[in-house]
């Protein structure tokens, strides 16, 4: 049975309806996501037909034994990434190619790079048994990011960037029409 908190003797639960809720607290809670305060209460009230705070359903967590946890992302289900391979090689032999192909044209090598920048999620804390040591589950982060698009030419130094909200063929077309108009490259 769980007393008040206040001490003065009073059962907030007994047996039998503390037991359906540890059993609850084993599933997905109804409106998703994880166990906390407000849906221990929102649950307890439908199950004793009056209304119950979300502190004293915080407070019934607490005298559980039951406690925050931190969720980890799960190692095995990130995706891998995997190098394609640039071509760094054989830049040379194609370079070569290029200028035999097109003899009249000022050939030039330029470097582009895209990077991500952006916010990272903060580790959130859920309700779990203290049998077990942390959650290994699947988190789905939800990042804030943009990204940088920097052109380089290695000889002269001269850079160009770009900083766009996401990657895709449209946006990164325009930045290479713009790459190219600013600085007058293609035919």
């Amino acid at each position: 049975m769980l007393n008040s908190p206040e001490g003065n003797g009073r059962v907030i639960l007994d047996d039998q309806t503390q037991a359906l809720l540890y059993q609850a607290l084993q599933e997905e809670p109804a409106d998703g996501g994880f166990w906390n305060g407000r849906q221990v209460a929102d649950w307890l009230s439908e199950r004793l037909g009056h209304p119950v705070h979300r502190q004293r359903g915080w407070e019934i967590l607490k005298q559980m034994d039951v406690s925050l946890k931190y969720l980890v992302p799960n190692i095995n289900t990130l995706p891998l990434k995997r190098n394609s391979g640039c071509g760094k090689k054989n830049l040379h032999a194609q370079l070569e190619t290029i200028k035999i192909a097109h003899p009249d044209a000022d050939v030039q090598v330029w470097a582009l790079d895209e990077h991500r920048l952006g916010r990272h999620p903060i580790p959130r804390r859920v309700w779990g048994d203290n049998w077990f040591g942390s959650l290994s589950t699947p988190v789905h982060c939800r990042y804030d990011w943009f990204w940088l698009y920097g052109f380089v030419h290695p000889r002269s130094g001269h850079t160009y960037w770009w900083l766009l909200p996401r990657v895709n063929i449209d946006l990164f077309n325009r930045a290479l029409a713009d790459f190219a108009q600013h600085f007058g490259l293609g035919p």
